[in-house]
């Protein structure tokens, strides 16, 4: 009675191109004084609206710099106007 070890079958890699690991940064970005101007707002109201809790004004960190994609802050004003 002895143990039976079957042979197992190769292991065939296969390279696949990696996945981007930050989705790109597409968009029209512009800058919060930008933001505050078009909105008809000071800078320190980008600042609160960006760090508000409920439905923040949406930004990004772009090479250490805030930024705000256009076409998110125009959804965000439609969401937000009274």
């Amino acid at each position: 009675m002895g143990v039976q070890i079957s042979k197992a079958k190769p292991i065939q890699i296969i390279k696949t191109q990696a996945e981007p690991k930050r989705k790109q940064n597409k968009g029209d970005w512009k800058k919060a004084k930008f933001v505050a101007s078009y909105l008809g707002v000071s800078l320190a109201t980008v600042s609160r609206w960006t760090n508000q809790k409920d439905d923040p004004l949406p930004s990004r960190r772009l090479r250490g710099v805030l930024q705000y994609d256009f076409e998110e802050v125009k959804e965000w004003e439609t969401r937000n106007s009274n």
